[in-house]
């Protein structure tokens, strides 16, 4: 779990987000269940906020795939 403090992107401030590791359905690997809660319900930044997700779970893909990192933000 990882609380996020304001740090970057700042309107994921006090959000928290989780994640959960479990042998795939048909065994051949790992499944990974992310979580972000605690968005506004009216945050104009949801949109972004997927886009987010979305470069950082094609860069984790990535990673897994070829182990060369490749962060899409640094703190």
């Amino acid at each position: 779990m990882w609380t996020s403090i304001g740090a970057f992107p700042p309107h994921w401030s006090g959000t928290v987000i989780t994640w959960q590791l479990t042998d795939a359905p048909d065994g051949t690997g790992t499944r990974v269940d992310f979580r972000h809660a605690g968005l506004a319900a009216d945050d104009s930044d949801l949109p972004s906020t997927g886009e987010t997700w979305g470069q950082l779970m094609y860069r984790l893909k990535q990673y897994a795939e070829t182990g060369t990192p490749q962060p899409f933000f640094t703190l």
